[in-house]
């Protein structure tokens, strides 16, 4: 079953001067239930933009979004409201949706009152089990977001995202700016979690290789386009000129790192 499917989708911006660019190009993707699907390309390829249209954060210029069946390409609030149930989206910095003047408790039970599904103490209870879902204690309820490491806080961000039961997650770059060491305890973290819980996730990354050890498919944007598309165990086997750049970069990087060493 398909979970997300964008068909023609198009954004483009208008400058101050009037000139118009176009951050996407009838980009064409689906995830089916249960998978990870991974979109990669370089600083500026339209990847984020992407996200925020399925996000409902940007509107489209035209083109499609259907999740579950159910075209939601343009939402008003309340539909907005209902579609936040059952999508989540983490991204890159943790700080971009957690008040430096929030406890973690606060900001962890939030969702609970705000959608009216639990009262207080329900919450905090189920806060607790939820941190505990990321490997964080309850001590942490406590805590702000000054107190907290780059890896703690994104664990907190996920742990509060999980928390609606979504059907599907975006982690936009989620450990671009962590270090390598907790990169890979949060990618762990996450395919932990999505295995128990089932949701369908889209990784958005300029990190091929990151994509590949974890996605089930991987698109590949270079100007707003899609210009190829991967399937498991097939990343060296892309004839496409940039997928192929992309790659060779990072076996020229590795190379190096081991000259290094």
């Amino acid at each position: 079953m398909i979970i997300l499917e964008t068909k023609d989708l198009c954004k483009i911006f208008v400058d101050g001067a009037g000139n118009r660019f176009h951050a996407l190009k009838n980009v064409n993707i689906y995830a089916e239930d249960g998978e990870i699907v991974g979109i990669v390309g370089e600083s500026g390829c339209g990847k984020s933009t992407f996200a925020n249209v399925i996000a409902s954060i940007v509107k489209s210029t035209s083109g499609t979004v259907m999740f579950n069946n159910i075209n939601i390409t343009y939402l008003n609030n309340k539909e907005r409201k209902e579609y936040y149930k059952k999508f989540q989206m983490v991204f890159q910095s943790p700080l971009g949706t957690f008040s430096p003047k929030m406890t973690v408790g606060r900001y962890m039970i939030e969702p609970s009152l705000n959608f009216k599904l639990m009262d207080k103490e329900s919450a905090k209870h189920y806060a607790k089990k939820l941190l505990a879902a990321v490997k964080l204690d309850e001590a942490y309820m406590k805590k702000y977001p000054s107190e907290l490491s780059g890896g703690e806080l994104q664990r907190v961000v996920i742990a509060r995202a999980i928390g609606l039961r979504p059907k599907l997650m975006v982690f936009d770059e989620c450990t671009s700016s962590l270090d390598v060491s907790i990169q890979q305890e949060i990618v762990n973290l996450i395919m932990e979690l999505q295995k128990k819980r089932g949701f369908t996730i889209i990784f958005i990354t300029h990190n091929l290789v990151l994509a590949e050890n974890i996605c089930d498919r991987i698109y590949v944007m270079l100007n707003g386009e899609v210009v190829d598309v991967l399937n498991k165990g097939g990343f060296q086997c892309s004839s496409h000129p940039y997928t192929k750049d992309l790659i060779d970069s990072i076996f020229t990087i590795q190379a190096q790192q081991k000259e290094e060493l």
